[in-house]
This record gives structure tokens, sequence and C-alpha cells, in this order.
């Protein structure tokens, strides 16, 4: 937002062409910097909105124990985002149109500016999640040993399966969620040559919890959901694509 408003507001003519002169049918061609320049803050912004849009609402669901209270945050933090979608797409685009895209990109910047404070001030009164892994070593490892035990056969029940702890055995027993893909399944199945020299199991790639399992499922579970919304992100992507190319 920095760089669209340095753009827009200091006529630096080295990162933009020179304006069109008025009676002209040609304009003077963008150079292979000014595209370099524009790409890269395009970049910049999608990779800023892509990475915090959505983990930041994972990170304010963490900061509640309840299943309730995070059902609740989450609705909130949807509803005031979209409400944002609102005001960006009507009064920001207006006031581009109407008087300067160096002032909308001016107000984006501002707006930014004070929600990265506001973020900073409260570092030290969240709850730090530690960090347990790459989320994708684990849906590699699933898919790997559900994929080396395809050949096992018989009737399973839950006794069969790797669990990483009593309790989450208890809960799976109780679920219905290790009756969907089953074949996923295998990835958890208990075998002899799992087993280690003192008899128990640990995690490998040829044996994991039945929590990763389950995480892998959820995830496959939302895709429908997930792709019904490409439609819509490509066409407002493909309607702010065009106001940026607006001359």
């Amino acid at each position: 937002m920095i760089m669209f408003t340095l753009m827009e507001t200091i006529h630096i003519y080295t990162l933009r062409p020179a304006p069109c002169a008025i009676g002209s049918y040609t304009c003077e061609t963008p150079s292979n910097l000014q595209y370099a320049v524009l790409y890269m803050t395009l970049t910049l912004a999608s990779l800023g909105l892509g990475g915090t849009r959505f983990t930041i609402a994972s990170m304010g669901a963490q900061q509640l124990d309840k299943n309730k209270d995070q059902a609740t945050f989450v609705d909130w933090y949807y509803l005031t985002l979209y409400v944002a979608n609102i005001i960006s797409f009507t009064a920001i685009i207006y006031i581009q149109d109407s008087v300067s895209w160096g002032l909308g990109f001016a107000l984006c910047a501002l707006v930014n500016a004070i929600g990265l404070a506001s973020l900073v001030l409260g570092k030290r009164l969240y709850r730090q999640v530690k960090p347990k892994g790459s989320p994708f070593m684990s849906i590699a490892r699933v898919l790997v040993a559900a994929i080396r035990k395809r050949k096992a056969s018989g009737g399973f029940g839950c006794r069969d399966y790797y669990y990483s702890g009593a309790t989450q055995m208890l809960k799976m027993e109780d679920s219905s969620s290790t009756k969907r893909f089953r074949f996923l399944n295998r990835a958890a199945l208990k075998t002899e040559s799992d087993k280690q020299s003192d008899g128990s199991y640990a995690r490998s790639w040829r044996l994991c919890p039945m929590e990763e399992v389950e995480v892998l499922k959820s995830l496959l579970k939302i895709i429908p959901v997930w792709s019904a919304g490409l439609p819509l992100c490509t066409s407002v992507g493909t309607l702010v694509a065009s106001q940026y190319s607006k001359p």
C-alpha cells in the first residue's frame, strides 16, 4: 500500500509512464522496470493478504479455550472481514474514482498501519502456541503410510489403531468420523513391524497417530467448500485487476 501511495502521490516518472498528452491517441508504453515495480507491489500485497487474513483467525481462536467461544470469535471475525470488504469495494473505489487514487491507497495504508500497531501492542497479552511441526509433513506421512499398508486386509477396530494418548482413543471410539475415508485409517494401523524393541509404537513414515489421520480427513471434507469459492475469488480478482489497469 505504501508503494502504491508513493507511485500515485509522488510522481516518480521512473516508476510509472508519463501521462498521456491531451488529444493524443497513443500513450507512452511502460518500461520493463515499471512493469517489474508494479508486479512486485501486487505480489507483496497478495502475499500479505493471503498470509494474514486466515492465520489471524486461527490465532484469535487459539486464545480461547471453549469451542463455543472459538466459534463465536470466528463468526464475528468473518462478519467484520466482509463488512470491511464492502467498504473497500464501495467507499474506497468511489474515492479513487472521484477524488484520487493516491488518497484511496493512502487510506488503505493508514488502516493497515493501525491494524499492525494494534497487533504488536497486544503481543505480550497473547497466548503463545508452540509450533508442532509442518502440517504438510504430517499430511505426506499419512498418505505414505496408508499407501505402504494398502494391502492390509481384515476388519479393524479402534484398538488396532495407534493413538497418541488414551484419552484421544476414547474420543475416537465415540466418534463416527473414523468411518469416513476409511482407506486412510491404514496409516494408523499397528503391525508387528511397527513395534519397537521395548514393545511400544512411535510415529514414523509407516505409522501415524489416528489424530493426524483425522486432520487429513477434515481437510479433505472441506475441499468442496473451498473449491466452491474459486469462481467468486476469480471474478473479484479480475475486477481488481481491471481497476488497476485503468489509465
